[in-house]
Formats: C-alpha cells, sequence, structure tokens
C-alpha cells in the first residue's frame, strides 16, 4: 500500500528530507542566517505526524486535523522570528515538493489517499 510506503519511506530517509528541504528553505531571506535547530524547528514532529497519520489512514478531514494543531506551533515560532507570512507558506510548499521528489525517487506515486493525508497533515 502506497500510504505505508511512504510512511516507511519518511522514516528511513528522515535526515535527507530534513537536509534537503533546510537547503531550499536557506533560500528565503529570513531564513537564510538560521541555525539548523532553529530552521528546523517543528518540522522533525511535523514529518513524524505525517508518518502516523500515513499509517492510520484515517478519514480526517482539513478543519478536523486543524485541532492538532502541529503546523499552528511552527507558524507561530516563525511569525515570532519575523517571517513575512509569505515565506511561511513557502515552507510547507517546499516540504511538500521535497517529500514528493523523495517519493518520486523511491517509485511511490502521490496520488489518492497519500496526496490527501500529505496535505491534510501539512
Amino acid at each position: 500500500m502506497e500510504t505505508d510506503r511512504l510512511a516507511k519511506l519518511l522514516e528511513l530517509k528522515r535526515e535527507e528530507l530534513l537536509s534537503e528541504w533546510r537547503e531550499q528553505v536557506r533560500a528565503l531571506p529570513t531564513a537564510k542566517d538560521l541555525t539548523d535547530p532553529t530552521l528546523n524547528d517543528h518540522i522533525p514532529h511535523l514529518i513524524s505526524e505525517l508518518v502516523v497519520e500515513l499509517v492510520k489512514q484515517t478519514n480526517e478531514t482539513i478543519p478536523e486535523a486543524l485541532a492538532n494543531m502541529s503546523a499552528c506551533s511552527h507558524g507561530l515560532q516563525r511569525w515570532e522570528e519575523q517571517f513575512d507570512i509569505s515565506e511561511i507558506v513557502a515552507e510547507y510548499n517546499v516540504l511538500r515538493g521535497c517529500i514528493h521528489d523523495l517519493a518520486g525517487q523511491d517509485g511511490i506515486n502521490l496520488q489518492g489517499e497519500p496526496f490527501h493525508i500529505l496535505n491534510r497533515v501539512l
């Protein structure tokens, strides 16, 4: 099942994913001088949350997922770091793109359920 394969891939290649994400996010003006721990902030936890959701495969809606608010915590930290809202949105788009590329390299198709879970968590 694609969701299980993606969950395992994200666990196995977490550091590679984070490294690629940091490299791309550092192109944003506010992020360029941040240390790795500050830049990472809540993203490793968000990836863990994604893995759990991929394994559980719940049919939770996006409004229901907002109750968990993991992404909100990261967004708040970025706001406090003086990120522009467009940069915060860009970070999540970069993460989505990095996950998509990683999945594609492993032959995982991000359509259907994996796509919906990814978008719901992010």
